[in-house]
């Protein structure tokens, strides 16, 4: 499990505040920049009346990732980006039902899976045209055959518990990455502290939550989830155990 983003539960942490000392669950990767547009994984309910600004970039923001800066950098992955945008406006307007749940419920985690591309070091302009480049094409799939969108749901990786209640079973089997706070169940002893959640919130209540398994778990391990419930990206495949979906994390940090 690599932990790429953490904070404390109840305290956000602010992009670029120093992670250093939360030695046990250290920052092995960057994190994602997670777009304000990003996070919400429910159907928008849309008012606007010109092209989405989802994926396109501004350049002259103060803060911008390096996969932000690779495409400020290139006209071609501007051009690109634009193209996208525009798309997803006039599929906006023209899918129904479960098709424009697809299009609306993808359009964060496409632009988080752009976003993380930062990672791909040396090759992220690459990584960034890939990932335009297939968003594209699955928008211009659904041009002509609407239910093409669907396809999207399972082409990323950086999940909400949200989106994993509402697509799970899509996912069985796929590597991922749910963000949100990590709340272990109690127990005796850590070695069977085994199972724990996943939520917004740090709570079971009145959100979705993501069960979670690891495979083995430390008392130093378990003591710092509950000290701090953490959120970050926590790293796992998607399973079915005993009838229910669960993410499971072999390793715990």
């Amino acid at each position: 499990m690599i932990a790429v983003l953490l904070s404390s539960c109840g305290r956000p942490k602010r992009s670029g505040e120093d992670t250093a000392q939360k030695s046990s669950a250290p920052a092995v990767k960057e994190s994602p920049v997670v777009d304000s547009a990003a996070t919400d994984n429910t159907p928008l309910k849309l008012t606007r009346t010109s092209p989405s600004s989802v994926v396109a970039v501004n350049c002259k923001a103060t803060r911008l990732s390096g996969a932000q800066r690779e495409t400020c950098a290139s006209p071609e992955l501007m051009r690109l980006s634009e193209d996208v945008d525009k798309m997803t406006f006039r599929l906006e307007q023209t899918l129904t039902g479960a098709d424009k749940e697809a299009l609306m419920d993808t359009g964060g985690p496409f632009v988080v899976e752009r976003n993380n591309c930062q990672n791909a070091r040396p090759a992220v302009r690459e990584c960034v045209e890939r990932i335009l480049g297939e968003r594209r094409d699955g928008l211009t799939a659904a041009l002509t055959s609407p239910a093409a969108i669907r396809g999207e749901i399972v082409k990323y990786t950086f999940l909400s518990p949200q989106y994993f209640e509402k697509y799970g079973d899509l996912l069985i089997g796929k590597h991922v990455h749910v963000f949100g706070c990590m709340v272990l169940d109690d127990g005796p002893t850590a070695a069977v502290r085994l199972h724990g959640f996943i939520s917004d919130g740090c709570s079971r209540s009145g959100e979705p939550i993501v069960p979670v398994v690891f495979g083995s778990m430390s008392e130093t391990t378990a003591s710092f989830f509950d000290s701090k419930m953490p959120s970050t990206h926590w790293d796992g495949t998607v399973e079915r155990r005993d009838g229910r979906l669960v993410l499971s994390i072999m390793t715990a940090p």
